[in-house]
């Protein structure tokens, strides 16, 4: 997520309007607009609009991101915050942070966001993967991501599944091998 793309200046402007309203309704924690990049992608990853990274608290945002409507970037950017302050992927400190954060956004008077984040939440805790959908996000992932290192690549499956690290190691034992051999099929990238 180094990429720092042209983004319509407008379209810019819109997301980091959207991040002040994340935080102020999501959290109440005005200096975290401070802390957080957003950087604007110009490379689409099928199915992915935004990705983050804990340690540089950036929130990477892809194409179709761009085509979103003002609440539901609001939420998107809920999401990814999810993930930056509680360390988790798709699992129960995310599932709370994200809770939280709709019962705040629904006490502000913000019911379609907070009903939006519930869905979130529901949805992710739905979702069943199969291993031909965890074969193709890894395709996906080794193809177009810019990096391809085994922990992160199994962190960004696991959390496209909805899991933590731990339980998705434990759901799919055979993913290192996966990863070894789609890994070995694909050209590096020039």
């Amino acid at each position: 997520m180094k990429e720092q793309a042209t983004w319509p200046a407008r379209r810019r402007r819109e997301w980091y309007k959207s991040l002040d309203a994340a935080v102020e309704v999501g959290f109440g924690e005005p200096e975290w607009t401070t802390k957080v990049t957003l950087i604007f992608s110009s490379r689409p990853v099928l199915g992915i609009y935004a990705l983050c990274e804990k340690q540089d608290w950036c929130i990477g945002l892809f194409p179709e991101a761009a085509k979103m409507g003002s609440t539901r970037r609001v939420e998107t950017l809920i999401h990814e915050l999810c993930h930056l302050t509680t360390a988790g992927r798709h699992g129960a400190r995310w599932k709370l942070g994200m809770l939280r954060a709709a019962t705040r956004a629904q006490g502000l008077g913000h019911r379609r966001l907070s009903e939006m984040i519930r869905l979130d939440v529901e949805d992710y805790q739905q979702r069943e993967v199969d291993v031909l959908e965890v074969t193709a996000q890894l395709e996906l992932m080794l193809t177009y991501a810019d990096r391809s290192d085994y922990s992160w690549i199994r962190s960004a499956v696991a959390d496209w599944a909805g899991w933590g690290v731990k339980e998705f190691e434990q759901e799919y034992p055979w993913f290192p091998l996966l990863y070894r051999d789609i890994r070995a099929t694909l050209r590096p990238r020039t």
